[in-house]
C-alpha cells in the first residue's frame, strides 16, 4: 500500500525551525516514532547542538556529509558562496541568553537550556547505519526521512542548518539539492502563542533537569531571553518569498496547522 502511495523509496529532509522554548526535540522524536511505526520510514535524528565545534562553515560542512552518508550513502562538498547580510532584513549576530538560567548544564558540560540528550540518538552517523530498524518496523520501503533539529536554539541561532533566517533557509533548500535532486525538503515551523503552553515547556525543561519547578523569576528571565532571540529571528514569511519552498506552521501544538506545497504520501502524513 506505501508503494502504491508513490513513497516508495522517496527521501526526505525535515528542518524543525522556531524560537527556544517551543519543544522542537520532543517533537523531533514524536514525529520519528510516528513514521517509523505507522508508515515503515527510515528515520534518523540530527541535532544541530552536535556539529558546531568548529567554524561556521566547517560545521554546515559536518552535518551536510552526515545527512549525505546517511540518505545516499556518500559525502558531499558544501561548496557555497558565504551568506550575505546585504539587504538582509535579520541581524545575524547570535541572540544574547541569560546563562544563569540553566546552571546545572554549566556544571555538567551540557549546552544551556536543554535536557540530558536521549542516550539513542538516530543521527549518530559513527555507526554503519543511523537508522537501525527497531523490533516491529512495518517490512515495506517507505523511504527514508531525515530529522533536522535543534537542542539548544540560542547556540545554534549562526549556524545554516538553523534555518533561522530567510538566508539560512534558502542555503539549506540548495544544499539538500547538492544531497541529491531527489531528496525532498520540508520545513517546520513550530510557533507556540500560547503564554499558558509556553510556561508549561518551560516548567517541564526545568524539572527535567532536575532543578525542581520554576518560580516566577525564572519565568520572566526565560521569557525575556526568548523575546531577545525572536528580534533576531525570521519566521518563514508569508509574502511569497518563501512560497516555492514546502513548509508547516505547525501553531500551538496542532491548534492551527498552515501547509504550503505538501504533496505527496509521506509529506501529507
Amino acid at each position: 500500500i506505501a508503494a502504491l502511495g508513490g513513497n516508495h523509496g522517496d527521501m526526505h529532509v525535515v528542518v524543525l525551525i522556531g524560537l527556544p522554548e517551543v519543544g522542537k526535540p520532543f517533537l523531533a522524536k514524536r514525529m520519528r516514532q510516528y513514521l517509523r511505526f505507522f508508515h515503515g520510514a527510515s528515520c534518523a535524528l540530527f541535532d544541530t547542538a552536535t556539529h558546531t565545534k568548529d567554524t561556521i562553515e566547517e560545521n554546515a560542512q559536518s552535518l551536510s556529509n552526515a545527512l549525505s552518508l546517511w540518505l545516499v550513502k556518500a559525502p558531499v562538498s558544501i561548496n557555497a558562496p558565504k551568506l550575505s547580510i546585504v539587504g538582509s532584513n535579520v541581524h545575524l549576530e547570535p541572540p544574547s541568553l541569560n546563562r544563569s538560567l540553566y546552571p546545572s548544564f554549566r556544571a555538567s558540560g551540557m549546552s544551556f537550556g536543554e535536557p540530558p540528550p536521549s542516550p539513542q540518538l538516530d543521527g549518530d552517523t559513527s555507526l554503519p547505519d543511523a537508522a537501525k530498524v527497531y523490533q516491529g518496523q512495518k517490512v515495506v520501503d517507505s523511504g527514508r526521512c531525515a530529522i533536522v533539529y535543534g537542542s539548544d536554539t540560542f547556540r545554534t541561532f549562526t549556524e545554516r542548518w538553523s534555518g533561522s533566517s530567510k538566508e539560512r533557509r534558502r542555503w539549506i533548500a540548495e544544499s539538500v539539492k547538492r544531497i541529491s535532486p531527489n531528496v525532498k525538503l520540508i520545513f517546520i515551523e513550530v510557533k507556540v502563542s500560547d503564554p499558558v503552553l509556553l510556561r508549561n515547556n518551560i516548567s517541564l525543561k526545568r524539572q527535567a533537569s532536575g532543578q525542581g519547578p520554576p518560580d516566577e523569576e525564572h519565568y520572566l528571565m526565560v521569557e525575556k531571553s526568548i523575546r531577545e532571540y525572536a528580534k533576531r529571528y525570521v519566521t518563514i514569511q508569508d509574502d511569497g518569498s518563501e512560497d516555492d519552498m514546502s513548509y508547516v506552521l505547525f501553531i500551538n501544538y496542532g491548534e492551527k496547522v498552515v501547509t504550503n506545497r505538501m504533496h505527496g504520501f509521506l509529506r501529507m502524513r
